[in-house]
């Protein structure tokens, strides 16, 4: 089945982004697995045109802003094509009511249209939709050609997060209502999407094993930013988020062994990390944002990682993307004990329940190196790797269109039965 059908993916995360996110690693094994992706990245508004470091992220001049494009992705699949949306108008900042459902509709008609214009210029014929946590747009689905299956990917509670809850959390209860299939990444996220759509199923994220075992296997010489450094590394991998990241926790390590140094690779604002007195610590060393691709360098140098998450209702929601990459890099993990999916590891990882326990337990953790630990942990990491996703979502699709099936082959056999009662 779907050798032969086409995934368009409209997510939140653009294909140029300095995250790393699920709908970047899903997409691209999709189409490894050899589905035709259209990968249809949060649209620009008018706004990316007021300065010229915001428009270097569109794709070319106004002109070619105002209609959907392609662009150039290297070392991924020809299966897989990148697109750049229309330009949309801005409309977070405007209250509820008429005037914003009015200018939801035109933008959700610009995204509309520009997607017949990619089922028509690549002759699509069959497609699954999925919108990856991106409700903002929350009626896009062509009526020209319906997809087979329309899914809304959820990855994060979107009630706290200050921006997008302005109009987010209603909109994707609009949308998650109106979906044929939820897709969620935890255990919580599927009780809280339950109150919208009875059809959900979990996807847990995964990893990239091949890319963080070279952690293990190559031979790396240090990066710039750790080579002076002695003595063991304590490391984290990661956007620097201060409403999931316990900045204080981090603080405290750095506080409670001197000897060591902490290693914050992924992107922070600077003002929150000087703020939070990261910056005043000589044993911290913020990288900031690295490619996917050059982390297993980082990790090598590493002697534990760590996922310093606070225990809060956002995080109660996460199975984080991580956690399988740090598994795979074979380095031991503590991390708090934030969420019912987490406690799912604590088999191969350090599980804490508090600060003090964390800080604890770290000398233990640089120990853990054991060829037995090391082996149990990347065993656990190759059963969640991105390929095996891709299988599960498949199942889940086939399963979906055989329900589809007998429901309408029963619609059929009642229709078919009451004729025969009208003629007798």
């Amino acid at each position: 089945m779907k050798q032969n059908i086409d995934i368009i993916y409209f997510t939140l995360f653009r294909w140029k982004s300095e995250f790393s996110s699920i709908s970047h690693a899903f997409g691209k094994e999709l189409a490894n697995q050899g589905s035709r992706v259209f990968y249809i990245g949060h649209p620009f508004t008018y706004k990316y045109l007021l300065s010229s470091e915001n428009r270097d992220l569109l794709n070319g001049s106004l002109p070619s802003s105002l209609k959907w494009s392609e662009e150039k992705v290297e070392n991924i699949s020809p299966n897989f094509h990148s697109l750049i949306p229309p330009l949309v108008m801005p409309i977070n900042w405007m209250p509820p009511g008429n005037l914003y459902e009015f200018f939801l509709r035109r933008n959700e008609e610009k995204i509309r249209s520009a997607i017949d214009d990619i089922i028509a210029q690549f002759d699509i014929k069959e497609y699954v939709l999925i919108n990856c946590f991106d409700p903002f747009f929350p009626d896009i689905a062509s009526r020209k050609l319906p997809p087979l299956v329309n899914i809304y990917q959820c990855v994060d509670d979107i009630s706290q997060n200050a921006y997008t809850l302005r109009h987010g959390l209603e909109l994707e209860k609009r949308l998650a209502r109106a979906a044929e299939l939820v897709l969620v990444t935890s255990t919580n996220l599927k009780q809280v999407m339950s109150s919208y759509n009875d059809n959900i199923e979990i996807l847990h994220n995964a990893a990239d094993v091949d890319n963080f075992s070279r952690a293990m296997t190559d031979t790396f010489e240090r990066p710039a930013e750790i080579a002076h450094v002695e003595g063991d590394i304590i490391g984290f991998t990661g956007a620097l988020d201060p409403v999931r990241i316990n900045y204080d926790l981090l603080t405290a390590i750095a506080d409670a062994y001197p000897d060591k140094t902490l290693v914050l690779v992924g992107p922070y604002q600077q003002e929150l990390v000087d703020k939070a007195g990261l910056t005043k610590r000589g044993n911290i060393i913020l990288t900031g944002s690295k490619h996917i691709s050059m982390l297993p360098q980082y990790v090598h140098f590493m002697d534990t990682l760590i996922i310093p998450f606070y225990c809060n209702q956002l995080t109660k929601s996460i199975y984080p993307l991580k956690i399988n990459e740090y598994l795979a890099s074979g380095r031991s993990v503590i991390s708090t004990n934030f969420s019912v999916d987490i406690v799912g590891f604590k088999e191969v990882i350090h599980l804490v329940d508090c600060d003090e326990d964390f800080i604890g337990c770290i000398p233990a953790a640089i120990e853990d190196k054991s060829p037995t630990a090391i082996a149990e942990r990347v065993a656990v990491a190759k059963t969640n790797t991105w390929e095996k996703r891709v299988h599960q979502f498949w199942n889940i699709i086939n399963e979906q269109n055989e329900a589809e099936k007998q429901v309408n082959n029963h619609t059929l056999a009642l229709k078919k039965s009451s004729n025969i009662d009208e003629l007798s």
